[in-house]
């Protein structure tokens, strides 16, 4: 035991991983006091990490990593701010459904924080909000990245006690929106109670110009030239497809 123990911290000091401490000091002790071969003990760590349904773990983390380099975060804060930006309390609203955003995408509220709260916690603070505020509700928030589906613990709980993921993502579905509504119903009641005002410049003009702005779709030179094919100048649709043409008859 004492082996087992001071391989660990041993390991730790050194800065390996806590994962491949804990691994390490397993192996030791394994080879000084138990009867069992390395081959056997490869076999086992083998057997323990062949699981498909945990490959969607390390694919949840390309996808975080994906949407961090190709500014996907900032996109899903804009159009959050298109639905809710002009309702008092408005930004505080707009983290609640970034992070719903976010962590049904990523799977993981860890990665949820970091993401969303280092872009919105700023902005909060100079709105007005307290800080503890913020903290508290980015904390609520993120972690329903663990509860809406797709989710990471679902996928490990479900692995691990045989339990079906589908029925947990189902599970998982409506309590997960539910807390996500009262969370911005927390934000609106606050909001009223402290005079905050709705985020400037979000009147009714500027809310649909920043829905259509969410929603745009940038198209190519390729594109354009594509769609000029299908469809020339002066032509119709019932001229190129013929079919169309006897739709309203």
């Amino acid at each position: 035991m004492l082996l087992l123990i001071g391989s660990f911290f041993l390991a730790v000091t050194l800065g390996i991983p806590i994962s491949m401490s804990i691994g390490v000091s397993a192996v030791l002790y394994l080879l000084f006091y138990g009867s069992i071969s390395l081959a056997v003990i490869a076999q086992q760590m083998t057997l323990g990490i062949d699981s498909f349904p945990l490959l969607a773990i390390p694919l949840f983390l390309l996808a975080g990593m994906l949407m961090s380099e190709a500014n996907i975060t900032t996109r899903i804060i804009a159009f959050a701010n298109a639905l809710v930006g002009r309702i008092t309390g408005g930004l505080a609203m707009v983290m609640v459904i970034s992070c719903m955003f976010f962590g049904a995408i990523s799977g993981s509220g860890v990665a949820d924080v970091t993401a969303i709260g280092s872009l919105m916690l700023p902005a909060m603070d100079q709105q007005g909000y307290k800080k503890g505020l913020s903290a508290s509700l980015l904390g609520c928030a993120g972690s329903l990245g663990t509860v809406i589906p797709p989710s990471i613990v679902m996928i490990i709980l479900g692995v691990t006690t045989g339990t079906s993921i589908g029925k947990l993502y189902l599970g998982g579905f409506i309590p997960g929106v539910f807390t996500g509504l009262c969370l911005m119903a927390l934000a609106w009641v606050y909001a009223q109670g402290e005079d905050i005002v709705a985020i400037p410049g979000t009147t009714r003009v500027s809310h649909l110009e920043q829905n259509l702005a969410a929603l745009k779709v940038e198209l190519t030179s390729a594109d354009l030239a594509r769609i000029g094919e299908a469809f020339p100048p002066g032509a119709t649709a019932g001229a190129r497809y013929p079919d169309m043409s006897t739709v309203n008859r």
